[in-house]
């Protein structure tokens, strides 16, 4: 019993660990205007505007494509006000 539990956590360990080095995919469009798709890393260093997530689940890079989106709203939205004040 205690092998067979035994080989559950390691097959267990291994599918997180595989899971935790899956990249997200995201389809992004470039600066110069081409949609393509790219990692979450190439798309925040790149400036690529994101479009929607094209495979993946890792939580981390959606987190932080989510809040470079944000950031951007929320700049964009304080620009709009300082100008119409």
């Amino acid at each position: 019993m205690a092998a067979l539990l035994e080989t559950i956590m390691k097959d267990l360990e291994a599918a997180e660990k595989q899971l935790a080095d899956n990249h997200m995919i995201v389809l992004a469009k470039t600066k110069s205007g081409e949609a393509r798709e790219m990692t979450v890393d190439e798309c925040i260093e790149s400036g690529a505007e994101f479009v929607k997530v094209i495979r993946g689940n890792n939580q981390g890079e959606f987190d932080r494509i989510m809040c470079r989106e944000f950031n951007k709203v929320m700049s964009e939205y304080q620009a709009s006000v300082k100008t119409d004040a």
